[in-house]
């Protein structure tokens, strides 16, 4: 709840330190990862939000997280894949 107050703020290293700190706790805590993810695509770090993604979806592939990483991909010129991550999210069950 702090990192998302922080982030809301634009305060994006106090809620990226916030985020990492919970994942000191429980390494693979998906929230933790996913908003880590969106505070560095805030700060334009657009492949370390990637690789984040990636990881978050190898744990939690919902539908949302497919499309934010499909986000990324856009602003990355990664046309096709964001495509697959669109189609991804249509076909998640869980």
């Amino acid at each position: 709840m702090i990192g998302l107050q922080y982030f809301n703020s634009d305060e994006y290293e106090k809620a990226e330190e916030h985020y990492i700190n919970g994942l000191g706790i429980l390494d693979d805590y998906y929230l933790a990862l996913e908003h880590l993810a969106e505070v560095n695509a805030a700060k334009v770090n657009y492949l370390r939000s990637l690789a984040l993604y990636d990881r978050v979806l190898r744990i939690a592939p919902k539908p949302e997280f497919y499309l934010s990483r499909a986000e990324v991909q856009e602003k990355l010129g990664f046309t096709e894949d964001a495509q697959k991550s669109r189609l991804a999210a249509e076909k998640s069950n869980f």
